[in-house]
């Protein structure tokens, strides 16, 4: 009876623990309309991703976003985890900054020391989803998570169907203006070039009979 009772407690122990785990494989990411299984953090050019799994009635779909840190100074650290910087509930251990850190590298070559961690809410989390990145750093990884009716966390993107961008999603500001600044050059150039003036000069041939007039353009005079 005792044994019995033991292997009850633990059980009930482990269901417990269970409970309060978010599921890695009830959503998935991917960047092409198909469902993904990488097998590790995959690099990605594209500013579209597409989201499946399961669903229950009151759920919420959320973007997390870390964006590198060369120096601890990200909200998800050595000393804080990703869902305490994100203030969600219950709280989980994947993943696991050195995990976060081992995958990007995989991805892109980048190091991490840490996090800037956030979320976005995409609404409503029906099964699936087609998604618009914002701006984005090159280097940053994204991840989906799911919230149920009450805001608990239930679901989280493994690893091999999560993403880390490869470029920014827009110009920087410095590309920009040296893309105006050229084409006001390169525009000013053919104004001044079709613009010089023309004049008439006639040719005579052997027999002393003049062609008709012929355009040439006058020289340039030295500056």
């Amino acid at each position: 009876m005792k044994v019995f009772l033991a292997h009850t407690v633990v059980a009930f122990a482990l269901m417990l623990g269970f409970a309060g785990v978010a599921a890695a494989d009830d959503i998935h990411l991917c960047d092409t309309n198909a469902v993904c299984n990488n097998g590790a953090l995959t690099a990605t050019t594209s500013t579209t991703l597409y989201a499946t799994g399961k669903s229950s009635l009151g759920d919420e779909l959320f973007l997390a976003i870390l964006v590198p840190q060369t120096d601890g100074s990200g909200n998800f650290n050595s000393t804080t985890n990703l869902w305490t910087a994100l203030s969600e509930a219950p709280n989980q251990v994947y993943p696991t900054l050195a995990s976060a850190i081992s995958e990007l590298q995989g991805a892109t070559g980048f190091t991490a020391v840490s996090f800037s961690a956030s979320d976005i809410d995409e609404g409503a989390w029906t099964g699936s989803a087609t998604l618009t990145l914002p701006a984005l750093a090159p280097n940053t990884i994204v991840m989906a998570f799911i919230e149920d009716g009450s805001g608990n966390l239930v679901a989280v993107t493994p690893w091999s169907s999560s993403f880390a961008t490869t470029t920014t999603t827009t110009p920087e500001p410095s590309t920009l203006l040296l893309l105006g600044v050229g084409l006001c050059t390169l525009a000013l150039s053919a104004l001044l070039l079709f613009r010089l003036p023309f004049a008439y000069e006639p040719r005579i041939d052997s027999s002393g009979a003049n062609y008709p007039n012929h355009l040439r353009r006058k020289s340039t005079p030295a500056l």
